[in-house]
């Protein structure tokens, strides 16, 4: 009976780690697709200023400088989070006991 406890121990250890790297693939899908519908609401408002401008509903004509601005900004915002998602939620993560 001495024998049995360290193999149930280490089969058990197994299972959580298991648990616990389904859990973490779980959570990555779910930051993946939250980074998917605000990549998705930025060039859907960027492309509703431009639906906008151009035809003439709105006017930055006395503004030159704002559309401009706003083009790069959400260009810099899509770039910047598909760094981040490329970064952390597409790296690799420790298998086992600090082994990869």
């Amino acid at each position: 009976m001495g024998y049995v406890a360290p193999y149930v121990v280490e089969s058990q250890t197994k299972f959580e780690h298991h648990k616990g790297v389904r859990q973490h693939y779980k959570h990555k899908g779910r930051w993946s697709l939250f980074l998917m519908i605000s990549i998705g609401s930025i060039i859907g408002f960027q492309m509703l200023i431009l639906l906008l401008v151009g035809t003439n509903i709105l006017d930055f004509r006395d503004y030159d400088w704002l559309l401009p601005a706003l083009l790069i900004q959400n260009l810099v915002q899509i770039v910047g989070l598909a760094v981040y998602a490329v970064r952390s939620l597409f790296s690799d993560i420790t298998i086992r006991n600090g082994e990869k």
